[in-house]
């Protein structure tokens, strides 16, 4: 059991959470019931994520807004032991801020949503390729090919 203090830390270290991460590319994919992310899911991300991608490409800037995930101690000391650099936004601009995030940031979002989209209909695909390929197989395997046959000869 996880339990968490009033400065949204964690007492307990034996927290599990559902992820799938592609194995040449990286992309991972979280389990979670509620939209927002809380400070452990964050820090997996900075492991899984961004860390990879530091190590693949050198040093790393993280812009970030002033959610209380973004700031709690374990999120910095995963940050300094990591080695990525973090720049926050000026406390109370988010107003300010709103229009590039609509301008700028939202075209953005919906371009990488396409992408994963596709990666997703993609990778499903392959997957129903090979059900069929190992279906087909284990069908002529059993002799039964004369099935085929049969039912394409009655319709």
């Amino acid at each position: 059991m996880v339990k968490k203090n009033r400065d949204n830390t964690f007492d307990s270290h034996d927290y599990y959470c559902w992820y799938l991460k592609h194995t040449t590319k990286g992309n991972v994919i979280f389990s979670q019931h509620k939209a927002y992310v809380d400070e452990i899911k964050f820090t997996m991300y900075i492991d899984l994520v961004l860390n990879p991608y530091k190590e693949r490409n050198g040093k790393l800037l993280t812009w970030m807004d002033n959610c209380s995930s973004h700031c709690t101690n374990e999120v910095k000391r995963v940050f300094r032991e990591d080695e990525i650099d973090v720049a926050h936004n000026p406390p109370n601009t988010i107003a300010m801020l709103q229009v590039m995030d609509l301008a700028v940031n939202g075209p953005i979002k919906n371009h990488t949503k396409q992408i994963r989209s596709k990666l997703i209909f993609d990778a499903f695909q392959g997957y129903l390729m090979l059900t069929a390929k190992l279906l087909w197989v284990k069908i002529l395997s059993l002799g039964l090919h004369h099935l085929k046959r049969n039912c394409l000869q009655r319709y």
